[in-house]
């Protein structure tokens, strides 16, 4: 065999190895960040709520029971 079709075969293969890791590493690992951020935000909204709890009460977020559907709803309450 020659030593040009065996450098195009190396060089193939090579990046078809490439292709083949990167399709099968990335998308767990992009996975993984994503669930972490998410789950960060998550954890520092809980936070964040709970101390508007704490300061103003659970009152302010409970909505009284009224007739009201989405159809009355006024942006200028």
């Amino acid at each position: 065999m020659r030593l040009e079709t065996k450098l195009g075969l190396f060089n193939g293969l090579s990046k078809l190895l490439l292709v083949l890791l990167g399709a099968l590493l990335i998308p767990p690992i992009v996975q993984r960040v994503a669930v972490g951020h998410t789950d960060q935000r998550l954890l520092d909204k809980k936070v964040e709520l709970l101390h508007l709890i704490e300061r103003d009460g659970l009152a302010t977020f409970l909505r009284a029971e009224h007739d009201e559907s989405y159809a009355d709803y006024n942006i200028l309450k």
